[in-house]
Protein backbone atom coordinates (compact mmCIF):
# COMPACT_ATOMS: atom_id res chain seq x y z
CA UNK A 1 0.00 0.00 0.00
CA UNK A 2 3.11 2.20 0.18
CA UNK A 3 4.26 1.42 -2.60
CA UNK A 4 1.27 3.05 -4.27
CA UNK A 5 0.99 6.26 -2.24
CA UNK A 6 4.66 7.53 -2.89
CA UNK A 7 3.95 6.60 -6.87
CA UNK A 8 0.81 8.40 -6.48
CA UNK A 9 2.64 11.19 -4.93
CA UNK A 10 5.29 11.16 -7.13
CA UNK A 11 2.60 11.44 -10.08
CA UNK A 12 1.41 14.43 -8.71
CA UNK A 13 4.46 16.29 -8.13
CA UNK A 14 5.79 15.63 -11.36
CA UNK A 15 2.34 17.03 -12.82
CA UNK A 16 2.66 20.04 -10.79
CA UNK A 17 6.39 20.62 -11.90
CA UNK A 18 5.60 20.18 -15.25
CA UNK A 19 2.84 22.76 -15.74
CA UNK A 20 4.91 25.19 -13.13
CA UNK A 21 7.98 25.09 -15.34
CA UNK A 22 5.90 25.12 -19.00
CA UNK A 23 4.04 28.17 -17.84
CA UNK A 24 6.43 30.18 -17.03
CA UNK A 25 8.65 29.21 -20.65
CA UNK A 26 5.64 30.84 -23.15
CA UNK A 27 5.37 33.85 -20.95
CA UNK A 28 8.94 34.92 -21.12
CA UNK A 29 8.59 33.73 -25.13
CA UNK A 30 5.83 36.54 -25.29
CA UNK A 31 7.76 39.25 -23.82
CA UNK A 32 10.82 38.72 -25.59
CA UNK A 33 11.38 40.70 -28.76
CA UNK A 34 13.75 39.70 -31.27
CA UNK A 35 16.20 42.94 -32.02
CA UNK A 36 18.18 42.62 -35.43
CA UNK A 37 20.26 45.21 -36.89
CA UNK A 38 19.02 46.64 -40.15
CA UNK A 39 21.74 47.69 -42.56
CA UNK A 40 19.18 50.42 -44.36
CA UNK A 41 18.53 51.81 -41.27
CA UNK A 42 22.05 51.37 -39.62
CA UNK A 43 20.09 50.94 -35.81
CA UNK A 44 18.75 48.21 -34.06
CA UNK A 45 15.06 47.46 -34.67
CA UNK A 46 12.47 44.76 -34.22
CA UNK A 47 12.44 42.18 -36.64
CA UNK A 48 8.86 42.93 -37.69
CA UNK A 49 10.44 46.81 -38.49
CA UNK A 50 13.21 45.43 -40.91
CA UNK A 51 13.12 47.36 -44.29
CA UNK A 52 14.14 43.94 -46.05
CA UNK A 53 11.17 42.23 -44.83
CA UNK A 54 8.57 44.82 -45.81
CA UNK A 55 9.87 44.99 -49.51
CA UNK A 56 8.99 49.09 -49.04
CA UNK A 57 11.56 51.96 -50.06
CA UNK A 58 14.23 52.30 -47.11
CA UNK A 59 14.00 55.70 -47.03
CA UNK A 60 10.30 55.68 -45.92
CA UNK A 61 10.86 53.69 -43.34
CA UNK A 62 10.82 56.09 -39.89
CA UNK A 63 13.94 54.92 -38.70
CA UNK A 64 16.29 55.63 -41.55
CA UNK A 65 18.74 58.10 -40.88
Amino acid sequence: MRIIIILLVMIFVYILVKSLLSSNKKKSKKNKMDIKYCKYCKAYVTSDELCSEKDNNYKDCKNYK
